[in-house]
Order: C-alpha cells, then sequence, then structure tokens
C-alpha cells in the first residue's frame, strides 16, 4: 500500500474514533414511572413517582396530551426520585398522566392512565384494586348493591349466590331482548317458585340452557338459588351463555 493511502486510513480512523467518542450517551428512557394510582377521586390531585435518568432534564407535564402550567403542579425530588402532583381531574373516565423529559438528543415521554371514578359504595375504597370493574357494573345496572345503615355497600368479600349470578347476566344482556317473552309458564324449579324475587332471570336462564339445574332424590328439578357459584359452575355459565344466546347486534 502506498504511504499516502496507509496515513489516509490511519487518519480516518482517528476522525472516527474521536467522533465516536465525542457523542453524548443518549438515555433510551429518562423517565420510568415508579408509582401511579389506578384510580382517582373526582377533582382532588393526583400523585405519581418517577425516577429520572442522569443527564436528563427540562421537564414538562401533561394530562390528555395538553401541557400544564408548571405552577399548577407540585413538584420535589430527591436525588434521582421525583414525585409530581397533579391537579384534580373533575370529568369522570381514564385520563393520560405525561411526564416529559429532554434526554440529551430530543424529548421523550412516559405516560400512565388513572381513571377518575365518582365512587358509589361506602365500603369499596378509591385504592381498591376492582373499583373499575365494580363501578362499572353499578353504573350498567347490572348490580344495585345493598341498602345498609352506612350507605350503599356493594360487600366486595362476599360470595355470589347463584340466584345473583342469574341476575347478572339478565340485566347486563337478557333483560330488554327477552321482554317479549312473556313469563307466563309455571315454575321450571321447585324450589324457585313464581314470586320469587328473581324469577324471571332464573327461568330465562333455564329456558335458554344457561343453566339445567341439579335433579334432587325425589326426581323434582331445583336451581339452589341461595348456594354460592363455585368458579366451575361460573365458567359453565359463561360458556352457555356465549354458546346459546346471541343478541342482536
Amino acid at each position: 500500500m502506498p504511504r499516502f493511502v496507509r496515513a489516509a486510513a490511519v487518519l480516518l480512523s482517528v476522525v472516527v474514533l474521536t467522533t465516536t467518542a465525542a457523542l453524548p450517551a443518549r438515555a433510551a428512557t429518562p423517565v420510568t414511572i415508579t408509582d401511579a394510582p389506578l384510580h382517582a377521586t373526582p377533582g382532588l390531585p393526583v400523585s405519581i413517582s418517577f425516577t429520572l435518568a442522569v443527564g436528563a432534564g427540562d421537564l414538562y407535564f401533561e394530562v390528555d396530551g395538553q401541557a400544564l402550567p408548571y405552577d399548577d403542579l407540585v413538584v420535589s425530588h430527591v436525588g434521582q426520585d421525583w414525585t409530581a402532583t397533579y391537579p384534580g381531574i373533575t370529568s369522570p373516565g381514564p385520563h393520560t398522566l405525561t411526564v416529559v423529559a429532554n434526554a440529551g438528543q430530543g424529548y421523550v415521554s412516559t405516560s400512565t392512565t388513572v381513571t377518575v371514578v365518582d365512587k358509589t359504595f361506602a365500603d369499596v375504597p378509591y385504592t381498591h384494586v376492582f373499583l373499575g370493574p365494580i363501578e362499572w357494573l353499578m353504573s350498567t345496572g347490572i348490580t344495585t348493591g345493598y341498602t345498609d345503615p352506612a350507605g350503599r355497600t356493594f360487600r366486595p368479600a362476599q360470595p355470589v349466590l347463584r340466584e345473583q349470578m342469574a341476575a347478572f347476566l339478565y340485566r347486563y344482556d337478557l333483560q330488554e331482548p327477552c321482554a317479549d317473552l312473556g313469563i307466563d309458564e309455571p315454575a321450571i324449579f321447585a324450589d324457585v317458585p313464581t314470586s320469587h324475587t328473581f324469577f324471571s332471570a332464573i327461568y330465562l336462564l333455564a329456558s335458554l340452557g344457561i343453566t339445567t339445574g341439579y335433579e334432587e332424590p325425589d326426581e323434582t328439578v331445583t336451581f339452589r338459588p341461595s348456594a354460592p357459584v363455585l368458579r366451575e359452575q361460573m365458567a359453565a355459565f359463561l360458556y352457555r351463555y356465549v354458546s346459546t344466546w346471541s343478541p342482536a347486534a
């Protein structure tokens, strides 16, 4: 190789190495959210915790894609551990809280979703892991809860009875489309008289083949409405419901 070619090659290597070494390190995820609530009370502040990578900065914050004035937040940190308290969100439903930071080569955002819920039941706190689904049951009329001295309650730790399971399915999708069927037949189950609170729901489930009941030694068929629903029975109810009932779109 000619001498000037070797010199050019060495010079090029030095330039490449020097350029590579001079590039600043980039944090792929400058913000990592470490703690955030699943649900929030309407109008009350929401706090999230996050870590900020070394070298990242120039923070700003968004709610549902809209940047917030820094004065609307309370932001503090100890080292790389940060806490940001967002102002209260009043409208119910899911909302996206976003932290945006400059990672050295552009802004990178990290988001979390918080659902604002107008809580109904006195015994289902905002910290309850199933607050969202329980409030959905209430909002759709599938459950009504209990009227207790402490207020309306859901009794989340109690088992679901078979009569309640029938009522839930009936209220979810069967009540309106089956309204024209009429319930003027005698009781199907020996232990569910026509005067039973959930007679219509249980009757329809049996008519559609969603429940089959129990054959007793005296050759009667019972539903056992006050017995709890076992997990295997719940699976059978839902499977038969999806397989045999096709509600109108």
